[in-house]
């Protein structure tokens, strides 16, 4: 498949296609002040870990075995936090959820990184630039999914609004 470039470019404007649509619909309901901002410190996130993977001496590629046991098991715990707030309604097991989701996917974003780079024990090939380049948007997609789910589904939690309005019978 790697040799037949239409095909290629056709998957990748597909994956990103599917990717796109239903962001959308969870963009609609956000605030625009949420959704920049967020959008803000997700770029600002995924280019600060993307240069520091780029100039760390060790390489994260040698662990694969490591990382793969190392998540699974934060996996877990973060199905066992969404459990916990899906039944139980703890808020802040979504957060527990969210800071491990986010920790495992800068890692990961940080070891694809040194894969595309090259010159670790990983490394891509040259005719993996789409793959390559879907790899890093579905992280930062990822990422910032996080920020517009969180934002639409705790509109229970009180916030600290100055303008608040009260209801008088």
């Amino acid at each position: 498949m790697r040799s037949l470039c239409f095909l290629n470019w056709l998957t990748t404007l597909v994956i990103v296609e599917f990717l796109v649509q239903p962001m959308a619909l969870l963009i609609v309901p956000t605030d625009l002040l949420y959704l920049l901002a967020g959008f803000l410190i997700v770029s600002l996130v995924v280019v600060l870990f993307t240069l520091l993977a780029a100039i760390m001496p060790c390489d994260l590629t040698e662990g694969g075995i490591f990382f793969l046991i190392l998540f699974m098991s934060v996996f877990l715990l973060g199905v066992y936090c969404i459990v916990l707030y899906s039944v139980i309604g703890l808020n802040w097991s979504f957060y527990v959820f969210a800071f491990l989701f986010a920790v495992m996917l800068l890692a990961f974003l940080m070891y694809h990184v040194q894969c595309i780079m090259g010159g670790r024990s990983t490394e891509a090939e040259l005719a993996d630039d789409k793959y390559a380049a879907l790899l890093l948007f579905n992280e930062f997609v990822a990422l910032f999914m996080l920020c517009l789910y969180w934002r639409h589904h705790m509109d229970h939690v009180p916030t600290m609004s100055i303008c608040t309005t009260t209801s008088s019978s």
